[in-house]
């Protein structure tokens, strides 16, 4: 079952990797031609769509790049880092962002921008560190250092 379930993984096209789960499920449960527990049939449905995800996104722009590009567009920054702090594994972030958007705006405010702009990126994560700093707290910063 479980070189069925890698294989199944490998699928470029999601319809047939995700209506394989539920077959993959009823064969690894033992039972090919009974209905499997609809608990279950989900668990390996967004496995098998997570791993379809990921080799999809092999080719394409990091996380990081990505939320890179969405913050300096939306929030017109002028400097932008964002460090995976876990390991690699994508699920903390670390970010920096200057915006003149951030002049005379509370930090809580400021990092609720950065919230709303990363909001897609943040359902996916475990923990996200942000750091907001205006084009003038950021030069400081850089005279100090």
């Amino acid at each position: 079952a479980a070189a069925a379930a890698r294989g199944a993984s490998a699928s470029r096209s999601g319809a047939p990797a995700v209506a394989g789960a539920a077959r993959l499920a009823r064969a690894a449960a033992g039972a090919p031609g009974r209905p499997i527990a609809a608990a279950t049939a989900e668990r390996l449905t967004g496995i098998v769509a997570a791993s379809w995800r990921r080799s999809l996104c092999a080719s394409a722009a990091s996380p990081e790049q990505t939320m890179e590009s969405m913050l300096r567009e939306s929030l017109g920054a002028t400097h932008v880092v964002v460090v995976d702090i876990s390991g690699g594994c994508g699920s903390m972030y670390r970010v920096e962002v200057v915006s003149p958007q951030f002049e005379g705006v509370s930090m809580v405010k400021q990092h609720r921008m950065v919230n709303a702009v990363l909001s897609s990126h943040i359902a996916d994560m475990h923990g996200l560190t942000i750091n907001t700093l205006t084009p003038a707290q950021h030069a400081k910063k850089a005279g100090a250092a």
